[in-house]
Order: C-alpha cells, then sequence, then structure tokens
C-alpha cells in the first residue's frame, strides 16, 4: 500500500512523513506539496506565514534527507475558488472567516485525498495534531493528546469516507517531542519556526 503524505515544508509534516517511512518503508511513502498561490509579493513573504514558495523547498529538501519520493501539485486554481474568494466575501460582509476551515475541507484533503486515490494511495497521512478511532463501524475525529497542539477543530468537516483513510500519526506526540525527533532523523527544517498568520493575507489588502 503506497502512503501519501502531505508535507508544508514545516516540522510536524516532515516529522510525520519520518514516521510514516520507518513504518511503512521508504519505497511505500511518497510526499506531496501544493502550490496554492502565486503572487508579485512571494518572494517577501513573511516566514512565518505557511504554504509560501520557500515552504515548498523545504519540503523537497525534508522528503530527500528522509529518502521518499516527492511531488508538487498545482492547486491554485483551486485554492483561490474554495478559499480565497469566500474568505474575501465574509470578510467584506463583517464576518470573521476562517479559511484554514475551508482549506483543509476543500482542498487540503477533499482534492488531496482524490489525487491520492488517483496516485493509488491507500491512505493520506498529515502532520495534524488530532487522532481518529473507529467504534462500531464508525470513525471518530478525537482531540490530540496535547491539548495546546490541538488541530481537531479545523478537520470537523471530514466525512467519514474521508476519516477512514487518513492517518495521523503527532497525535499522541507533543511539539517537544516532535522537534526532537526532528532531530533524531536529521531534519533540515527541525527548527524551524511555526507559521503564525494566515498564508495569502500577509502583505495583502483586505477590504474595509
Amino acid at each position: 500500500m503506497l502512503s501519501m503524505i502531505a508535507m508544508s515544508g514545516g516540522v510536524d509534516s516532515s516529522v510525520a512523513a519520518a514516521l510514516t517511512a520507518q513504518a511503512r518503508g521508504r519505497d511505500a511513502c511518497a510526499g506531496v506539496a501544493m502550490r496554492l498561490y502565486s503572487t508579485a509579493e512571494d518572494a517577501v513573504r513573511s516566514g512565518r506565514t505557511c504554504c509560501a514558495p520557500d515552504d515548498l523547498y523545504d519540503a523537497r529538501r525534508a522528503a530527500a534527507a528522509i529518502g521518499i519520493r516527492f511531488y508538487v501539485y498545482d492547486a491554485q486554481e483551486r485554492f483561490r475558488a474554495s478559499v480565497i474568494e469566500p474568505f474575501i466575501e465574509a470578510y467584506a460582509r463583517g464576518q470573521t472567516p476562517n479559511p484554514c476551515v475551508r482549506c483543509n475541507d476543500h482542498v487540503k484533503f477533499d482534492w488531496l485525498l482524490d489525487r491520492a486515490r488517483k496516485l493509488g494511495a491507500g491512505e493520506l497521512v498529515t502532520g495534524h495534531y488530532a487522532r481518529v478511532e473507529r467504534q462500531g463501524g464508525r470513525y471518530r475525529l478525537l482531540r490530540a493528546a496535547d491539548p495546546s497542539k490541538d488541530q481537531s477543530y479545523f478537520l470537523h468537516g471530514l466525512a467519514q469516507e474521508e476519516l477512514a483513510l487518513v492517518r495521523f500519526p503527532l497525535g499522541t506526540l507533543t511539539k517537544t517531542q516532535v522537534r526532537a525527533l526532528a532531530r533524531q532523523s536529521g531534519l533540515p527544517n527541525a527548527d524551524k519556526p511555526e507559521s503564525m498568520e494566515v498564508c495569502f493575507v500577509a502583505g495583502t489588502p483586505l477590504p474595509r
């Protein structure tokens, strides 16, 4: 079975990839990243946003260090239609939208799971801090063991067929443990700072 691992270039997804390669074997793993946007400001974006061009480079370096295949998908059209445009529309109405939830629902899982199936993968692995438990023939999304890093809220929109295919290796780990595993694995992004801003908003004027 092929394991498809979503790699953002950050330490979390890189450790998830390293753990999966250790468990499944490197030949049974493929790292994938998505180009979500391309703007004139790409070259000067903050290092504390996610999914920027530099992050694709970091993801490729991490995959090389682990010894797994690596692919980049162009998801710019899907990202704009499913995340950026709804965000701007909601913001203009005076709402406080959460683009990360829509990105997880419509891009990182829905769209990427479709690519995983076409690639022949039997599972999609990510670096989210969450857990999935099968109970009575159904799958339950659970909070991560580390409450300070729990990301289950962002994943609440996942359907049963999606929960059946996703794997979260970091669900039982703390961030400190993840950093330690990254260093032990020799990952080049072991000490990379966490992203703190909405990826496409940094340096971008919004409607008032």
